[in-house]
């Protein structure tokens, strides 16, 4: 599923997406299809994860005089009118898919402004996470948590938590992964 285009980026590791709306496109994303840890791609095969929102409104706190029809009429009687509002997610690249396997290290090539993502389907997951030996692999898991913060734990956790429920044949190992990315982050957080 289509769900935005990238208009920014504050570093190589966090591209922004802007979410399009049913004025954009005609099949527009629902809020459960850019949710904490969905994984993304580009047309190019870069694959990443949805690791933050924000919501942008920048009338907010403008005093200015505004329009207050709704907005299907605002197309009629202000085509010219722009609504600024917009969803905006926060993609980390994680690696590429390739025909048949994925490659996990950060991408050398940057995502281009006005690239579109795509939600990955269940088969490209599965893929990603197999590596060109056809062994199970999530090498993304050493520089997702080089940043010790919850948002990154917790979107770890969600992340490994999917995983489970498709490689059923790898739950223990995600176990232990996620036993050791909590001892991780809690030793992290302690004062000594």
């Amino acid at each position: 599923m289509l769900i935005g285009k990238i208009i920014s980026s504050s570093s190589h590791l966090n591209y922004i997406c802007r979410v399009y709306t049913d004025f954009e496109i005609t099949n527009p994303p629902q809020v459960c299809d850019y949710k904490l840890g969905q994984f993304v791609k580009t047309k190019n095969g870069t694959v990443g994860v949805i690791a933050n929102f924000e919501l942008f409104n920048p009338a907010f706190g403008n005093l200015g005089p505004r329009l207050t029809t709704p907005a299907q009429e605002n197309l009629i009687f202000s085509p010219d009118y722009m609504n600024e509002q917009a969803t905006l997610v926060h993609v980390i690249p994680l690696g590429a898919l390739k025909k048949d396997y994925g490659e996990h290290s950060i991408p050398l090539e940057i995502i281009s402004l006005n690239s579109e993502i795509y939600t990955l389907d269940e088969d490209e997951f599965k893929k990603f996470h197999i590596d060109k030996d056809g062994n199970f692999f999530t090498e993304y898991f050493v520089y997702l948590m080089e940043e010790k913060c919850f948002l990154n734990y917790q979107l770890s956790i969600n992340i490994i938590e999917n995983l489970k429920n498709i490689f059923t044949e790898q739950v223990a190992k995600l176990e232990i992964l996620k036993e050791i990315l909590s001892w991780n982050y809690i030793i992290s957080k302690m004062r000594i």
